[in-house]
């Protein structure tokens, strides 16, 4: 995950190398570009991070971003990947 401290610089970085082809079938990472993300900017809260809300213990979630931003990025086995 990326997120900022002041301005646009790069707080964090995630890097991650399937072992396997990660494919939309088998189960690929996902990631939500800032333009979804209402927290992205706001560098003193990391809660953007949490991808959902617990509402009712055990019953129901709620996501914090809409899913139709959620990105797949499939990759093949050995490839990197960095967001």
């Amino acid at each position: 995950v990326i997120t900022t401290d002041t301005g646009d610089r790069p707080a964090l970085l995630s890097v991650w190398i399937p072992l396997n082809d990660a494919t939309l079938e088998n189960g690929c990472m996902h990631v939500l570009p800032r333009e979804f993300d209402t927290g992205f900017l706001h560098s003193t809260s990391h809660d953007h991070m949490n991808p959902a809300t617990e509402i009712q213990r055990g019953v129901s979630t709620k996501l914090r971003f809409p899913l139709h931003g959620a990105r797949a990025l499939p990759a093949n086995a050995g490839s990197l990947l960095a967001w």
